[in-house]
């Protein structure tokens, strides 16, 4: 037989065999893990969730000082020092602990935090494809060693280089983390051991630093250098960056070597253009100086030429102490004059008067005179006004008109008028306890309010009894005439109200006390219709809880008079079957013949 002209490439011994019916041949795979194994890798890695790194930690610390501290948290199964070849300490530390939430515990008591006299920083420890990912983030420098990587943050704690540590399931051991883990802290004392120092320029002192605005968005760092380099040698161009979005801010610095630079680019004017667009060039400024400016800045606060801080003096908020034992109808009708008093100040040319109240909620019977006695009882404040005010009309039993339920008052200064109002507004004991006053200062028209003064200047003027003279400055000062002065006495001194009552604390029935500000908003419709429900349901609450309060006592009350009522009839039972008994035995004695037999009294059945 001759032999075949081809060999085939399949080393199948019998070619013409079906294909299909040969076993596949299988890839290589690694051998099983027992059940054992494979809970005790779970086991591990649930363990590594509640390991934490300790950095800068002060290079005297020991295994007892340490694991004293870091037990009041909970079960410390593991702490580990790290130290270098000649045993040194490292300056950073892990702790192993039994569960996650003792870990969390450790970091929210202990990071930024001093101990042992020193500020440490603790963290959770991440493996090393993790830390690999963040370190992108950091401003990373890398050494010789593959493994070692030194970072530099932001922050003011001492510049630390790390060895990430490895997350394989299988390093358990305190020895494998000094392996794997390197760092290296500036506050040792060692000249050998690199040390990252932080530069502090003094750029802002040297008066070479300029500060750009108006820089266009699409300008770079190159761009701004060659603008400004024909005023002479530059150190950097820098523009600021947003840090979220990287976008420029349209602002940067510029340092030149010299200051006669610096003072050229900024006398520059309209010459200093980028991309057609004038830069608007400034000295630069210290942190420091920024700060006491912005805090100065929000120091300055916008007047208020219309006092709209006093709409918000005595204001009853729902919930709170204040709001305990209002009606309904009062809390309803405090709401209405709200919403009345923001649609008058809507108006520009009204104000809140300082030295003027309203008093709402007056009683039908109460005239000027009556209010007036009321304020001086319960407040001790003599009012220079007192007025209620009535219908034009007379009407039934009202010749003077009917009252409009609303009065005003009106006092020498905005302090003793801020104290009436504090002592009156929503004062149980005044009108009553569900007839409470709604004291609040009153909305003026400055048309109005000019015309009046006009008028008094008028009525001063004409009037013969009021003596004006006018100093040498042109200031206008009133002559008292009296009779104490003539003779040489002087009038004993009001007393005077402190300074600061604005600041003074309110009474509970009083509501709130109003911050002098220029930014007072206005509570809307929805808002007080929410407060209005809420102190409704508030309300009602209440009430059923004082009705259940009323029912118990009641039934302890029957409950007592029940057993008081059960308690005579036994004794007037017992009582009634002893004499009773007593009764008879001296009926058998006496018929005995043991004593004298006494004749029983019997009761008449009719009436004589």
């Amino acid at each position: 037989m001759s032999t075949p002209d081809f060999i085939p490439l399949s080393s199948d011994p019998n070619p013409s065999e079906d294909h299909q019916s040969r076993p596949k041949k299988r890839k290589f795979q690694h051998p099983k893990k027992t059940p054992d194994e494979v809970k005790q890798i779970k086991m591990g890695r649930q363990k590594r969730r509640a390991r934490l790194i300790i950095r800068n930690i002060p290079l005297k610390s020991t295994q007892t000082n340490l694991m004293e501290h870091f037990s009041k948290f909970g079960k410390v199964e593991e702490l580990n020092i790290l130290k270098k070849a000649d045993g040194k300490l490292v300056g950073c530390a892990f702790v192993q602990y039994e569960k996650v939430n003792q870990a969390a515990k450790a970091i929210l008591m202990c990071s930024g935090k001093e101990v042992l006299g020193r500020t440490v920083y603790v963290d959770w420890a991440i493996g090393k494809d993790q830390y690999n990912k963040q370190k992108r983030k950091t401003n990373v420098q890398v050494k010789e060693d593959p493994d070692a990587v030194e970072i530099k943050t932001e922050n003011d704690v001492d510049d630390v280089s790390i060895k990430s540590e490895d997350d394989d399931d299988e390093e358990m051991d305190s020895d494998d983390d000094t392996k794997d883990i390197k760092m290296e802290s500036d506050s040792e004392a060692d000249d050998e051991s690199k040390k990252t120092i932080k530069k502090r320029s003094n750029d802002v002192s040297e008066g070479c630093t300029v500060f750009i605005k108006n820089v266009p968005f699409e300008a770079t760092d190159d761009d701004l250098m060659q603008c400004c380099k024909r005023f002479g040698a530059i150190w950097y161009g820098l523009i600021t960056k947003d840090k979220v979005s990287g976008h420029s801010k349209g602002t940067g610095f510029v340092k030149f070597k010299n200051k006669e630079s610096a003072n050229m680019c900024l006398n520059a004017g309209t010459e200093l253009r980028l991309f057609n667009q004038v830069l608007d060039p400034c000295l630069a400024l210290s942190r420091q100086d920024v700060l006491s400016k912005t805090q100065e800045s929000k120091r300055k606060e916008v007047a208020d030429s219309r006092n709209l801080y006093l709409s918000k003096e005595g204001v009853i908020m729902a919930g709170t102490a204040a709001a305990e034992g209002v009606s309904v109808s009062d809390m309803a009708k405090r709401h209405h004059l709200e919403r009345v008093k923001n649609q008058m100040l809507k108006n520009l040319n009204r104000f809140m008067a300082k030295e003027r109240l309203t008093v709402h909620n007056i009683p039908d019977n109460f005239d000027s005179a009556k209010l007036r006695k009321v304020v001086e009882t319960h407040t001790k404040l003599k009012p220079k006004e007192c007025r209620v005010m009535r219908e034009n009309k007379p009407s039934m039993g009202q010749p003077l008109g009917a009252s409009k339920g609303f009065g005003f008052l009106s006092f020498k200064n905005h302090e003793t008028a801020l104290l009436c109002l504090r002592k009156l507004n929503n004062n149980p004991n005044v009108f009553g306890k569900n007839n409470r006053p709604i004291v609040g200062f009153s909305i003026e028209d400055k048309a109005v309010h000019n015309i009046k003064q006009k008028r008094l200047e008028m009525s001063r003027a004409k009037n013969p009894t009021c003596h004006v003279t006018t100093d040498k400055k042109g200031n206008k000062s009133k002559q008292k005439e009296s009779k104490e002065l003539k003779l040489g006495t002087k009038k004993p001194k009001e007393k005077k109200l402190p300074k600061n009552i604005t600041n003074a604390p309110v009474e509970s029935f009083a509501g709130l006390a109003a911050e002098q500000g220029p930014d007072v908003r206005a509570r809307p419709k929805w808002k007080l219709n929410e407060e209005a429900q809420t102190h409704k349901t508030d309300v009602k609450a209440k009430k059923r809880d004082q009705k259940k309060l009323r029912e118990k006592i009641m039934l302890n009350k029957e409950k007592r008079q029940v057993d008081r009522t059960k308690n005579k009839r036994k004794g007037n039972e017992v009582d009634n079957f002893s004499f009773m008994v007593d009764k008879y035995k001296r009926l058998i004695d006496s018929s005995n013949g043991s004593g004298p037999a006494k004749r029983v009294k019997k009761s008449k059945w009719y009436t004589e």
